[in-house]
């Protein structure tokens, strides 16, 4: 009778651990969760609602068909598909533990997110340079349609982008993999993370990613937008006319700002992310079993860089698109008749002179599931 009794209370403490375990596979409480959910929700709907309207403006408008709107379209494609792979199923990594939807999807699903990420990034690179080709060097002056050779050009460097971009993320897809947690070689669940040989291999590959996806793009879009800055305001100075020098000096140094705002912009959004998986492989690395509390910091801090780099995708239609000219009068056409007079030149808007410092302006146009993986160590 005691034996049984002790049987059965083992069996019911380890029935119940079972059914706990099996309920508790949240890494984050409720009210937080719900905070999440909603940032993400939001991020999600804006940036796909953003870069569709940019998408199809582009598409849908003959004339803005040119050569360079191909990088903003692009950028759109790219970012609309971050808003619907990236985010939602990092969101579900962040909040949950358990992963149900197999083998493959493991594998493609992190290709996918850490492709379309190095893609949006390239792209905002690419067309870094291609202004600063434009404006300073004074190359590929075609018609405002572009050339053939100019699409040709533009449609390759986009192809390698999307081919260099996988190339990069390829090594993840090797080791990811599907483990089962199991209790009593019972299976609780299973949870997708990678796993790599070495801690050694890990974080170099790491410490790659985030200077290619992050340092290196930063540097390049802030040194190339103050050049930008530099050679309009050089230009403004040449104006025999002082009283047009000093107009086009004042537009100068709005677009000055605007040129770093772009750049700090990019900064911001990417470097945290990058940072924190770096730090977050060299702090743990596999087989290191973080306490509960950190744990939960660890996902609380993924949550945030990840949600600030993907507000990405909701900023870079306003910068590339609403900022541009010609895509924003376009953009207005799909709003109410009562906002057509944003459109307007404001009074004091010299339409005979603007062309020389914003118009020349516009005229050109993997890490997140390594982190993952530390935090579900």
């Amino acid at each position: 009778m005691e034996l049984n009794g002790t049987v059965n209370f083992s069996l019911q403490e380890a029935y119940g651990v079972l059914l706990e375990s099996m309920g508790s596979d949240r890494n984050l409480d409720s009210h937080t969760e719900m905070v999440l959910v909603t940032v993400y929700g939001a991020l999600m709907a804006v940036g796909l609602l953003a870069n569709l309207a940019v998408g199809l403006v582009v598409a849908g408008r003959p004339r803005l068909r040119t050569a360079r709107n191909l990088y903003v379209a692009n950028l759109a494609v790219s970012d609309m598909t971050l808003c619907a792979v990236c985010m939602p199923f990092t969101l579900i990594a962040i909040v949950r533990r358990r992963w149900s939807l197999g083998v493959a999807l493991c594998k493609l699903v992190p290709l996918a997110q850490g492709t379309n990420i190095m893609v949006s990034v390239g792209t905002i690179t690419v067309i870094a340079v291609d202004r600063y080709s434009t404006i300073v060097r004074g190359g590929h002056h075609g018609s405002e349609g572009g050339t053939g050779g100019d699409r040709r050009r533009v449609a390759i460097s986009i192809a390698l982008v999307w081919a260099l971009s996988a190339l990069a993320t390829l090594p993840v897809v090797f080791y990811q993999v599907v483990e089962p947690l199991t209790f009593s070689h019972v299976v609780l669940y299973e949870t997708c993370i990678e796993r790599w040989p070495s801690q050694t291999l890990r974080v170099s590959y790491t410490a790659s990613v985030l200077l290619v996806q992050a340092v290196i793009p930063a540097l390049v879009v802030g040194v190339v937008h103050a050049r930008i800055a530099s050679y309009l305001h050089q230009h403004a100075q040449t104006q025999k006319d002082s009283r047009r020098a000093k107009r086009e000096l004042q537009r100068n140094r709005k677009t000055t700002m605007l040129l770093s705002g772009v750049a700090v912009l990019f900064a911001v959004s990417w470097l945290p992310l990058g940072v924190f998986t770096l730090t977050a492989d060299l702090l743990f690395p596999p087989g290191a079993d973080p306490n509960p509390a950190s744990a939960r910091q660890l996902y609380l801090t993924l949550a945030a860089c990840h949600a600030l780099a993907m507000s990405s995708a909701v900023s870079n239609p306003v910068v590339y698109g609403w900022l541009n000219t010609n895509i924003r009068q376009e953009l207005l056409q799909l709003l109410p008749a009562s906002c057509s007079s944003l459109a307007q030149p404001t009074a004091g808007d010299d339409p005979t002179t603007r062309h020389t410092s914003l118009a020349l302006l516009h005229k050109p146009q993997t890490m997140v599931t390594n982190a993952t993986t530390t935090a579900q160590l």
